[in-house]
């Protein structure tokens, strides 16, 4: 990448610090993924575990949806704690912090915590009046997603550490008309049911729909959005309330009978200035689950292309300094393996 384009880069808006790490992955993401052994498996409580987080020294940190959590492991699966149950979300905070979002009789709160010498502890917590899906943390500051029942248009909330309100940013989108009759016209499915991680070194926020496959990313000291991706060959699943309120029933919109659907189960960042997509691919015959696939879908976290596809032995939830993290549904695994080649 040339200086002018640098250049005409920061014309168009972008921060000094994001403009600085935009021509520093240019060149550091060139090279593919290449996954090695095994170095050592963590085996999980079970229960239909559903977000991940992995620290840059390798400490795990998981949600259960039928155990709650977050509960945190080391990198050889010793237990680190816990946080009490109702807490969920989380996200990169730093070297070895999380962040999560607190629900307690439909009273939100968004937590930081560390693992210290004797477990998790709390750095730092703020009550919210609003509903937070999911969060992530840089700078002190809080980044939540805004829930559906806010009359907001709004898609992410910056709080401060006291939590006063900075600003909101990003805009809330609508499911495609054309599948409002397999998707519903909610517009939860697509924004409130998605991941959110903070990058500092870029002042970056990136944010994937879960459902969708559309991931997006934000400049958070300009408050704008800097572009917006959608993972090719994305299969749609259908998504509906049951006939007692709850959610969901699942589906394959393509094929009733035999069909697939896809779903990202975690968003993570590499050093190397890419953005790491774990996507599962769930198997369908005549509404039975008969199977899944995973795939690592790479990006580039600069521009939203996409570098690299590949399949996996388990979804790709997270890296680090020494590996990088493979979570299999089936066992309710996750394997830290090598990076051969980066």
């Amino acid at each position: 990448m040339s200086r002018s384009i640098c250049r005409r880069t920061l014309c168009c808006g972008m921060s000094v610090a994001s403009l600085l790490w935009f021509c520093q992955s240019a060149i550091l993401h060139a090279q593919s993924i290449r996954i090695g052994p095994r170095i050592a498996s963590v085996e999980l409580p079970g229960g239909s575990t559903e977000d991940f987080y992995i620290d840059r020294v390798g400490n795990i940190f998981t949600r259960s949806f039928l155990y709650g959590g977050p509960t945190a492991y080391d990198n050889v699966g010793r237990s680190l704690g816990s946080v009490a149950e109702g807490a969920w979300g989380m996200g990169g905070k730093g070297e070895t912090q999380i962040v999560v979002v607190r629900e307690d009789e439909s009273q939100y709160g968004l937590e930081s915590l560390q693992v210290g010498e004797t477990g998790l502890e709390s750095l730092n917590e703020v009550d919210v009046d609003f509903v937070a899906r999911d969060v992530c943390g840089m700078r002190g500051h809080f980044f939540a997603v805004i829930g559906d029942s806010t009359d907001e248009q709004q898609l992410i909330r910056e709080l401060d550490s006291s939590g006063q309100v900075v600003r909101s940013f990003g805009t809330r989108e609508m499911p495609p008309a054309a599948l409002a009759a397999v998707m519903g016209d909610e517009d939860y499915l697509i924004n409130d049911m998605s991941y959110v991680v903070c990058d500092g070194t870029s002042d970056r926020l990136y944010f994937a729909s879960r459902y969708f496959g559309i991931v997006r990313a934000f400049d958070v000291s300009l408050g704008r959005e800097l572009w917006r991706s959608e993972i090719q060959d994305f299969v749609l699943s259908r998504i509906g309330a049951t006939s007692s309120g709850g959610c969901c029933t699942y589906g394959s919109p393509v094929n009733p009978i035999e069909g697939a659907f896809h779903k990202i189960l975690s968003i993570s960042l590499d050093d190397a200035g890419g953005l790491l997509i774990g996507l599962e691919e769930s198997r369908f015959s005549r509404t039975r689950r008969t199977g899944r696939v995973y795939e690592l879908v790479l990006l580039d976290a600069a521009t939203g292309n996409e570098l690299e596809r590949q399949p996996t032995d388990g979804a790709v939830v997270g890296v680090s300094e020494d590996g990088i993290f493979l979570y299999s549904a089936e066992r309710d695994v996750i394997d830290v393996r090598s990076v051969v080649e980066r």
